[in-house]
């Protein structure tokens, strides 16, 4: 009886790492599509500004520090909850 109960709590256990894990791949792919799409923007942006300044003198870009900083940030968060389970699961193997 104490074996079944120790398979499901190990069971429980990988189901439980196994949705941290998705959640964190998925967080980076979010992350990183925010840090590109913030610098497309702002490349776009600044593209415009500088053809306007060639025709009337004066342009002005948006930068979208924000939106580029919190990708990077929810990006680099994610790897490093992965790098976590890694290191976890390497541990746990050996």
């Amino acid at each position: 009886m104490n074996d079944d109960s120790d398979a499901a709590a190990a069971y429980q256990v990988i189901i439980n790492v196994l949705a941290v894990r998705r959640r964190a791949w998925r967080a980076l792919v979010i992350g990183l599509l925010l840090a590109i799409l913030g610098g497309v923007v702002s490349l776009a942006t600044y593209a415009d500004a500088e053809q306007q300044a060639t025709q009337t003198g004066e342009g002005h870009y948006y930068v979208l520090w924000g939106v580029m900083a919190y990708g990077l940030y929810k990006a680099t968060r994610a790897v490093w909850v992965l790098f976590r389970i890694h290191r976890a699961l390497r541990r746990g193997a050996s």
